[in-house]
Parts: structure tokens; C-alpha cells; sequence
């Protein structure tokens, strides 16, 4: 599993769903822009995400998807993940993480582009709204990023 960066503590989290149908990283850059992906096929921007694959646990599947979408290492803090129905219903996660600073081009570059962009544009223009606003409640207690 990835290293987490530890941030101060909070009120113990309701319990993993024994299974997370998919997952992805909320990262934020030093101006508040949040780094998503916009989908070819939608056009749309979305975070990085995606499902989990057999054999990895939710943590796993999201840094994977984040480096596969977008070409960024990422390293979970330690904070606990939202979880919220996708949009098939069933459960996704999101973690907050930062950037390594480590960079290798995407591998799945015709599903998409990473992009910086703020909350309101991220949310004017997605395919997730209600999951997304849900999520930004859920991660609006980490102050600026590490």
C-alpha cells in the first residue's frame, strides 16, 4: 500500500464498505485547483478514477488511476476517504492525496487529458455532480495542501 502522509486527527470515520466498486485521489494544488481528467469519450471532466481491478484493495486502484490517467505519482494522506454511491449505485471511494512530484507520461492517453481546474468549473462541467459536491464537503476540513 502507498505511504500517507499524516495531517491532525478527527472523529473516527464510519467503517470501508467490505467492497469499493471504484476509486480515485482528490488533490489540490497551492491556488485550490483540484486535479481532474477530461474524458474524451464525454468531453466532460471527471476526477482521476476508476475501478478496482481484482487482487487490489480501493487505496491501490486509485494511485493506479491516478498515474494511468494523468502521468502523476500520488501519496494518500491520511485522512479518511470519502465513500459515496457512483453512479451505478455502488460504493466508490475517493482519498486525498498529494503529488510525489513524480511524472511519467500517461498510460491511457486517448481516454483523456489531466487539468487544473477550480471546484466550480470541475462541477459545472462533469458527468458526477452530486458525488463531487458530496466529496468536497467530506475534504473541506484539510486547509491548504501539505
Amino acid at each position: 500500500m502507498s505511504s500517507r502522509v499524516a495531517l491532525p486527527s478527527r472523529a473516527t470515520p464510519a467503517p470501508m464498505p467490505a467492497v469499493i466498486h471504484a476509486a480515485g485521489v482528490y488533490v489540490r494544488d497551492g491556488a485550490g485547483r483540484v486535479l481532474a481528467f477530461r474524458r474524451a469519450a464525454s468531453g466532460r471532466f471527471g476526477l482521476p478514477f476508476g475501478l478496482v481491478d481484482p487482487g487490489e484493495d480501493a487505496a491501490q486502484a486509485a494511485t493506479r488511476e491516478c498515474r494511468e490517467e494523468t502521468g502523476y505519482a500520488v501519496r494518500l494522506l491520511d485522512h479518511p476517504p470519502f465513500v459515496g454511491p457512483s453512479p451505478s449505485g455502488k460504493p466508490a471511494a475517493a482519498f486525498a492525496a498529494q503529488l510525489t512530484g513524480e511524472r511519467t507520461p500517461p498510460t491511457h492517453p486517448d481516454e483523456g487529458a489531466p487539468a487544473w481546474v477550480t471546484p466550480t468549473e470541475l462541477l459545472a462541467d462533469t458527468e458526477f455532480p452530486d458525488y463531487l459536491r458530496a466529496m468536497f464537503r467530506h475534504f473541506q476540513d484539510l486547509g491548504p495542501p501539505p
